[in-house]
């Protein structure tokens, strides 16, 4: 992977976490990214991030949907509030199905970066 996909920082005395899976072309792939994400967030505590995840240019087939429901299941325990960001058409009806069946009623859509900081900033 040639982006750097997880990335951390601190605003406001608040942990957040970027996860990039914007253009992730394979399954293979993104296993690679759920490996190195979760040896990521295990550094957290449980409720202590504010999480950005990007999806933009994502490709994904069922398998692909599974891999998302075991990722947003596992870090589920790490995550205060989540966005997702870039998710737009088709994306906002196929994740939304697949947020609504992890339970993770702690996600909410924005179409920047920038608006997510903002956002989670605030709550």
């Amino acid at each position: 992977m040639q982006l750097k996909r997880i990335d951390s920082f601190t605003l406001n005395k608040r942990n957040f976490v970027y996860f990039d899976l914007g253009r992730i072309q394979s399954n293979a792939e993104f296993e690679e990214f759920m490996c190195r994400g979760k040896e990521f967030m295990q550094i957290y505590e449980p409720k202590s991030v504010y999480s950005i995840t990007n999806v933009e240019g994502l490709m994904y087939d069922s398998e692909t949907k599974k891999l998302i429901m075991e990722w947003l299941t596992f870090n589920a325990k790490y995550v205060i509030q989540g966005v997702v960001i870039h998710m737009d058409g088709m994306k906002k009806i196929t994740f939304g199905g697949i947020i609504k069946a992890a339970k993770r009623e702690n996600l909410v859509y924005f179409n920047t970066r920038q608006e997510a900081i903002d956002y989670l900033s605030q709550v």
